[in-house]
């Protein structure tokens, strides 16, 4: 088991908040796309464990994308409104 990660005790805050905030995004976005509340569930709890798990370092991907797409998000809606091929 070479993926386990040590944090200190600040970290592993860190790390509760993203993980409750990021389920929170996720559920809504798809309950948003599904309707069924209990495929949405399952669907939260496979991403939140792929991104957390399998994969964290991606975590901090995720976390700087949201960020910039919602300080972003009047620009990015101008660009591909405007933009044409």
């Amino acid at each position: 088991m070479n993926n386990i990660i040590y944090l200190s005790a600040f970290q592993h805050v860190v790390w509760i908040v993203l993980l409750i905030v990021i389920s929170m995004v996720i559920y809504s976005w798809t309950k948003s796309k599904v309707a069924n509340n209990t495929f949405s569930v399952i669907i939260t709890i496979v991403i939140v464990y792929l991104l957390f798990v399998q994969y964290p370092d991606f975590v901090w991907f995720a976390v700087i994308g949201a960020l910039l797409f919602s300080v972003s998000k009047p620009d990015i809606k101008k660009l591909l409104k405007d933009f044409r091929i």
